[in-house]
């Protein structure tokens, strides 16, 4: 990216200095470790393969006569993989092309996912504008079968800074997406290892076959798992999870704690590897984290021990009067610190519990985020801590816990080196293919990783959710025929699944397959769906292209079509409740979508209708809807607390009072009407659904099935008492319902539109009510209402 160790000594001109900068990081230690390796790599003559990316750069902005010549040299540039450009990369062939502009650029910016090595997606999204080019759209994918490609497009939709395209399905509908919930990492890790057998069972080779994680750490119990089966398997780009520097340092600090006791009662082993393993765990753990003891004072420590036979501690105590203040403390306080962890690492306690404690009592997290340069990977040490704790539940005491960490080290060398499992990373899997992936872990705080569930509605961090978006766009589209996404229960499930209702575009995807292979018959409304969905999930091409339709869709299709012109003449718009199922249909009649797809139907399937036909049907549509759109949001308790203040759960005691609704605590429905809800009392919302309201019920719920006083009716007097509600607040509340109009200082309760009113009353000062008659509650009042 062009960052300088040192720009004011770079020699660079002004102008080039404009593009690059001053290498800066929170902690100053690593821009003068920056400066003090360029130093030696320059006094050593070396050059590594940044330096080659750099230095080129340099030479093209330094050279004029050198950059003439390269100009010349090239008549046109392709660059493929163009989202994966870093600066130094951009900038050069920018100046390559400078005099020609002959230049051509490949590439997907929804797979840039190589961020951490200077590639941005601003390359590729600028190039149009900085170029003038023209774009050419290539997106048919050849790879993913329609559950993956319609996942994919739903996922990658919700990123904002992307060239708005989508997947063209080609491969049909053959494979499945599987979203499925464990307990925690132990049972996913048991499951996906049990659905890996049954595959290789059914003779699916394990070359087809791929885990891909976002983190190092999660690999843990999926490796335990894999050892304990006796299944062979690598962590692409890592070691196995128990030889990781995070977690070997814990181990030694277990182990030496346990020998430390043990020569301490006994004396040093006579055997030399049991001493040298003895000092060199104690060399391990002293620093770390830093306690800022010399490397000199640590072997005279150390020789110190061996030489008199007796334990590290002990001559750590002798000579505690003997160092200088600041050391003595430190001495003092890893002498104090080690009797506790001697004591616990020896004792009864599980392993989880003493890890929870020795990562806690030297803030191991704290160190293990300060020596990592990049935050990420940090944080990702930290994680595979948190597992670490996670994995030792369940396993023991320490000793046994360690014994089994052995036993897991010793079974893997044991294991052939030819057909092992892959696990890789995310970043890894690009631009490779399986015909089974499984990516574990898709919830949130792993997939996006360093999120939490209120920090992914965070707007300032949405470059960074819009990365792991991209991310893990890339994995879903890896799988050639079966996708498995794994969840845990313990966290909250991805916001990328959620927010786009995953599981139901894998049903729309499994219709629209049963729909093409002619399993079920379809009348005039799924027609109407099919059409829209061809749009919605962008499979027109692929009807256009790559379907090879069979008979009896076809015959189907046909069939329902004869029936499309008729099926809004058999609407009664005076019935409530016909009216409103029929008012959904017209929506989507409504829509362009249904238009678009109902004409790539027509062109593939070879179909005849007539335009005049379809306009009579847009137009009855039109009719329905208007009639429709008069109970949309007819009762929304949340929006009318919020503009008049109320308080939502008092404002639903009211509906209950006046006999709108009846609650049972946990639901409150509409009143006469056995077909169900039409709130949650959690959600504090109450939509009216008059889909489960015929004519009969809307007029019992307004007239409460006298007997009942008609002066007690409707009192807003007496309601706003009860509830702490103020008068007028309630009136206008009523009148943004529609139920009463305001006619100048008068209130009339009234239907829509009709003049004549009901009745007022005014009674003392400034106290009003009134009363609803039942005179204007008939069927006709309610269709204009």
């Amino acid at each position: 990216n062009l960052v300088y160790a040192d720009l004011k000594k770079s020699g660079l001109s002004p102008e080039a200095k404009k593009t690059a900068s001053q290498a800066e990081h929170e902690n100053p230690l690593y821009v003068r470790a920056y400066q003090i390796y360029e130093e030696e790599r320059k006094r050593e003559q070396w050059i590594t393969f940044d330096d080659m990316l750099l230095m080129g750069w340099e030479l093209l902005v330094s050279f004029p006569d050198l950059c003439d010549f390269i100009q010349q040299s090239y008549d046109m540039v392709l660059v493929d993989e163009f989202q994966d450009l870093n600066l130094s990369q951009y900038e050069m062939l920018g100046i390559i092309v400078e005099k020609h502009k002959n230049y051509m650029a490949i590439g997907d910016d929804d797979q840039c996912i190589y961020e951490w090595r200077g590639a941005s997606p601003r390359f590729i999204l600028g190039f149009e504008k900085h170029y003038k080019s023209k774009v050419y759209t290539i997106s048919d994918n050849f790879r993913c079968t329609a559950q993956q490609t319609m996942l994919a497009n739903s996922v990658i939709s919700c990123n904002k800074k992307r060239y708005k395209k989508l997947l063209n399905l080609t491969k049909g509908f053959d494979g499945n997406t599987y979203i499925e919930k464990f307990k925690n990492d132990s049972e996913m890790s048991k499951a996906l290892f049990g659905r890996v057998k049954d595959l290789l069972q059914n003779g699916e080779s394990i070359d087809e076959i791929a885990i891909l994680i976002r983190l190092y750490s999660q690999t843990a119990f999926l490796e335990a798992e894999m050892i304990e089966h006796n299944m062979a398997y690598d962590v692409v780009g890592s070691v196995p999870f128990y030889e990781r520097s995070e977690l070997t340092v814990l181990f030694k600090y277990l182990a030496w704690a346990m020998q430390e006791k043990e020569i301490a009662l006994n004396g040093l082993p006579l055997d030399m590897r049991q001493r040298d393993r003895y000092v060199e765990r104690f060399k391990s753990i002293i620093n770390k984290p830093r306690r800022y003891v010399s490397n000199i004072m640590i072997d005279e420590i150390c020789n110190q021990a061996m030489g008199t036979g007796v334990s590290i501690l002990d001559v750590l105590k002798a000579r505690l009067d003997s160092f200088k203040r600041g050391t003595k403390h430190k001495m003092s306080s890893f002498i104090k610190f080690s009797n506790q962890l001697i004591k616990r690492v020896n004792s009864d306690s599980t392993a989880s519990n003493v890890i929870s404690w020795l990562i806690k009592d030297i803030d191991y997290e704290k160190f293990l985020l300060e020596v990592s340069g990049v935050r990420e990977t940090g944080m990702t040490k930290v994680q595979t801590v948190e597992v670490l704790r996670q994995f030792a539940e369940n396993r023991g005491n320490c000793k046994q816990f360690l014994d089994y960490i052995v036993h897991l080290s010793t079974a893997r060398r044991r294991m052939g080196t030819e057909n092992r499992l892959k696990i890789m990373t995310l970043y890894r899997a690009k631009g490779l293919e399986w015909m089974h992936v499984f990516i574990p872990n898709v919830n949130i705080g792993v997939i996006p990783f360093g999120f939490s569930k209120k920090e992914v509605a965070n707007t300032k961090r949405v470059d960074e959710l819009e990365a792991e978006r991209r991310l893990f766009y890339v994995g879903i589209t890896r799988s050639k025929m079966n996708l498995y996404l794994y969840q845990t229960k313990d966290s909250a499930p991805s916001n990328f699944l959620t927010e786009v209702a995953a599981d139901k575009v894998l049903e729309n995807s499994k219709q629209i397959e049963g729909w093409l292979a002619g399993k079920t018959v379809f009348a005039h409304n799924e027609l109407i769906d099919l059409s829209m969905k061809l749009k919605i999930f962008n499979l027109d091409r692929y009807f256009k292209l790559w379907a090879r339709f069979e008979p009896p869709f076809v015959a189907n299709a046909q069939n329902a079509l004869k029936h499309l012109p008729v099926v809004f003449d058999s609407v009664d718009p005076k019935d409530t409740q016909s009216l409103i199922e029929s008012s959904r249909l017209a929506q989507k009649v409504s829509s362009s979508y249904f238009s678009d797809g109902l004409a790539v139907l027509k062109e593939s399937l070879n179909l005849s209708v007539k335009n005049s036909d379809i306009d009579s049907l847009k137009k009855s549509a039109l009719r329905i809807q208007n009639k429709a759109d008069q109970f949309e949001g007819f009762l929304d308790s949340c929006e009318i607390a919020e503009e008049f203040d109320f308080d939502e759960d008092k404002l639903i005691e009211c509906f209950v009072e006046l006999g709108w609704v009846e609650s049972d605590y946990s639901n409150v429905t509409i009143k006469g009407s056995k077909a169900g809800g039409i709130i949650q009392n959690s959600s504090k919302e109450i939509a009216w659904n008059p889909k489960v309201v015929t004519n009969a019920e809307l007029v019992d719920i307004v007239t409460f099935k006298k007997p009942r006083d008609i002066s007690e009716f409707i009192s807003t007097t007496k309601l706003a008492a009860t509830f702490g509600i103020d008068d007028y607040q309630l009136f206008e509340y009523l009148e943004k319902l529609g139920w009463i109009l305001k006619h100048g200082i008068r209130y009339v309760l009234t239907s829509v539109g009709d003049s004549k009113g009901g009745k007022y009353r005014k009674g003392q000062k400034n106290k009003r009510t009134i009363v609803w008659p039942p005179e204007i509650t008939s069927e006709e009042a309610f269709i204009d209402f």
